[in-house]
């Protein structure tokens, strides 16, 4: 399972692939649900995230802007970390692309 949010409108093929994130609320029900204490490993990989989060094929297709949607993206706070953007990782094609971003000094970070 992934996380990848469409990003465009119907019949435009556009979308972000979530490949990890740092997990800020609900850490512990995130730990029983992905069987570890460490808090690197609950959500460093596409599949972790579905696992962490109990996201599966039913939540396909859901709007994330709306509150009433099972998963749902909504503005947190804002972050002073600088946000640095850089090329894929273990991609040769596009290199010159910077489609991978992350916030320097981040811990949840596997390459930087």
């Amino acid at each position: 399972h992934m996380l990848n949010l469409v990003t465009e409108k119907k019949e435009f093929p556009a979308a972000i692939l979530i490949r990890a994130l740092e997990p800020r609320d609900g850490i512990s029900l995130m730990k029983k649900r992905r069987q570890t204490e460490e808090p690197f490993n609950l959500c460093s990989g596409p599949a972790k995230i579905c696992q962490a989060f109990a996201i599966d094929r039913s939540h396909n297709g859901v709007s994330l802007s709306s509150s009433n949607s099972p998963i749902f993206i909504k503005e947190g706070e804002k972050r002073k970390e600088e946000l640095i953007w850089t090329s894929r990782i273990g991609v040769s094609e596009g290199k010159d692309r910077l489609w991978r971003a992350y916030l320097k000094g981040s811990p949840f970070i596997s390459v930087k």
